[in-house]
């Protein structure tokens, strides 16, 4: 029994000796890998640091460049936008170099932008950004459109829109090259873009209203082109900005819209009316007022409201018995603004609508104590 006690103690032993071996070789593993993840974040640490001051040097090359074009006069202004000792090729043209670039251009002023412009173009940066189009790189493409906007070179849409067509489902490229295409006011590549049947602008409204408000050329012409377009939000955003451009002479090509089954078209059309003051539709606005959806009847009090507000005080007084706040709410306001307010109380009170005369009491109240204030 003693002999089988001593062996079993020397088996404990034994195992335990190969625990604590296990446990050192798995310590030095340990530490062997945190050392490696170490030295790897240390090197990039080092590269980061490293293009960051390359990217330092080449943004003051260029205010150094922009400030000795600037000083400089005749001759020497020439001599110094060619100058490469400060800007040259293999800094420049380069995918870190034209990012750069473009972070410059964000923060000039329209001065310095020229004069940057007029460095580049010098040493054929526009030649350059055309070859570069090319390229199969989204991202990379999206950086050379936003440049070419920069730079003003309009020499580059049609390039421009066969980038835009050839990556349909990239919606940064969509952006950059719609934005640009608008920017540098190309209107036969715009509308070539808005009326293909065969291409789908992916970019939301917002995206689209942003672009084509920052339209450089006659907007009227290109509003009316767009007209026609496919794509819904297109159109919607012409009849908008129509509106708020206060273009008059394309409101009889948005007339037919008030006849749209399309809600949200037919109240941005009815917006338009509103914003331009154009009479010729007021009758339909008039019967828009008793639309089955309460979002046009209050958009209709407001455009009626807006082109001629005291030839339909009946009209307004209807509307301010509506069964929706928001309706009764704009008839208020409307009918407040008005001079005659002893008669149009008195058709209020005939309505013996209570809700209708409690929205005019409020309005009226504040309405005279806005002309107390005054």
């Amino acid at each position: 029994m003693v002999q089988n006690i001593a062996q079993l103690n020397q088996g404990m032993f034994t195992v335990s000796e190969n625990f604590y071996e296990s446990v050192q070789i798995f310590v030095f593993i340990l530490l062997t890998i945190i050392c490696l993840l170490m030295a790897i974040l240390m090197v990039i640490h080092i590269s980061a640091n490293s293009r960051i001051k390359k990217k330092m040097r080449l943004k003051k090359n260029i205010g150094r460049a922009i400030k000795h074009a600037m000083s400089a006069s005749g001759a020497d202004k020439d001599a110094a936008m060619s100058t490469t000792d400060l800007i040259t090729k293999n800094k420049i043209f380069n995918r870190r170099g034209l990012a750069t670039l473009s972070e410059a251009l964000d923060v000039m002023d329209s001065k310095n932008r020229k004069k940057l412009r007029d460095i580049l173009l010098k040493m054929d940066c526009g030649k350059y950004l055309a070859e570069q189009l090319q390229s199969d790189n989204e991202d990379y493409l999206a950086e050379i459109i936003r440049l070419a906007a920069e730079l003003n070179l309009t020499g580059l849409v049609s390039e421009i829109e066969r980038v835009m067509l050839q990556f349909p489902e990239n919606i940064n490229v969509q952006y950059e090259a719609f934005l640009t295409l608008s920017r540098l006011g190309s209107y036969d590549n715009i509308v070539d873009v808005c009326t293909k049947k065969d291409f789908a602008i992916g970019l939301t409204f917002r995206s689209i209203q942003e672009i084509i408000s920052s339209y450089s050329g006659e907007k009227s012409s290109l509003y009316k082109a767009l007209l026609t377009s496919k794509d819904a939000y297109v159109v919607r955003i012409c009849v908008k900005l129509i509106g708020v451009d206060n273009i008059k002479e394309l409101a009889p090509d948005i007339e037919g819209f008030l006849d749209s089954d399309n809600i949200n078209l037919l109240i941005d059309t009815m917006r338009a009316f509103s914003n331009l003051r154009y009479k010729p539709v007021l009758e339909k606005m008039v019967a828009l007022m008793k639309h089955d959806a309460w979002e046009v009847r209050s958009v209709a009090v407001i455009a009626v409201a807006a082109i001629d507000a005291q030839a339909h005080v009946d009209d307004l007084v209807t509307a301010l018995q509506d069964r929706e706040w928001q309706v009764r709410y704009n008839a208020g306001a409307a009918l407040s603004k008005l001079k005659n307010l002893d008669e149009i109380r008195e058709k209020v009170v005939a309505s013996g609508d209570r809700f209708a005369m409690d929205m005019f009491v409020n309005f009226t109240e504040m309405a005279n104590i806005g002309r107390a204030s005054k």
